[in-house]
């Protein structure tokens, strides 16, 4: 409140302003890409080739009804920003699941995903980053394997390809059983495989 004065002693109040002190920033954990986002061999290596991911986000015990979580690539805001308001039963659930526009992520790379809290006195932080890996570029191989008429069905088949690509061979369209062959960091594979006589 003020209180007014004169230089006669008169003096008189105010009516009460009620503010409410808030300097605590709300919190939160580091972004995790759920599962179902993280494709491939692994649903927790963050190695992705989903242009729409979702990451689960984690409250902390300072965040109430009212504030905001929003995603950071790189620090800075999505082309497409992705905000969503805590609600109580996200306070109760103890985390939010937050899903990137399609596209967003930008070309294949290393990603590094934040997360920025916010309420409504002014007070803001910024999770630590979580580290991604966006590949949308399916891997070329090739068979270098001379083709060609023989009389034995045991075969070497061997190629090249993306280091660390999983090979899968077919005799005229039927997969192969074999152990996975993997392309080596030389870009190199091979494969020994029984391959059924053509059709006369």
């Amino acid at each position: 409140s003020a209180q007014l004065s004169d230089t006669f002693g008169n003096s008189s109040t105010t009516a009460a302003l009620n503010i409410t002190l808030d300097t605590t920033a709300p919190s939160g954990g580091t972004p995790d890409l759920v599962a179902a986002s993280d494709s491939g061999i692994s649903s927790t290596d963050n190695l992705t080739a989903a242009t729409a991911p979702s990451f689960t986000v984690a409250l902390g015990a300072t965040v109430v009804a009212g504030d905001t979580v929003q995603l950071l690539l790189g620090g800075s805001p999505l082309a497409h920003p992705v905000t969503h308001t805590i609600t109580a039963a996200d306070v109760t659930a103890g985390s939010v699941s937050l899903t990137v526009v399609a596209g967003d992520l930008g070309a294949d790379g290393s990603k590094s995903v934040s997360a920025q809290f916010s309420d409504v006195a002014g007070n803001s932080s910024t999770t630590a980053a979580l580290s991604i890996t966006l590949d949308t570029t399916a891997p070329v191989v090739a068979i270098t394997s001379a083709g060609g008429s023989t009389n034995q069905p045991a075969q070497t088949i061997s190629g090249t390809g993306e280091a660390g690509a999983t090979v899968t061979l077919f005799d005229n369209g039927t997969q192969l059983q074999l152990p996975t062959v993997t392309v080596a960091p030389n870009g190199l594979w091979s494969a020994n495989v029984t391959v059924a006589p053509a059709s006369p």
